[in-house]
């Protein structure tokens, strides 16, 4: 769904809420099911954010993430 909706839209004012959405998806997938896959996904969607919007709340968050899964600090507790 995301996935679609940024790539329809990559110009509509939700983009950035749709790829962090998206990434945190990918965050939360991996810490699931410890496939790296979904990891490599959240850690470019990521990456994306801070590069297309630099000093902004969206890169303060992305930022936070990326920390958070190179520590292996997991968000979603099973």
């Amino acid at each position: 769904m995301w996935q679609n909706f940024i790539k329809k839209y990559p110009d509509a004012e939700e983009y950035i809420l749709a790829l962090m959405e998206l990434g945190y998806l990918n965050r939360v997938l991996f810490e699931i099911t410890e496939n790296d896959a979904y990891r490599s996904s959240a850690v470019q969607i990521f990456n994306k954010v801070m590069r297309l919007f630099p000093d902004s709340i969206y890169e303060v968050q992305a930022r936070i993430n990326l920390y958070e899964i190179e520590h292996n600090k997991y968000i979603y507790k099973y």
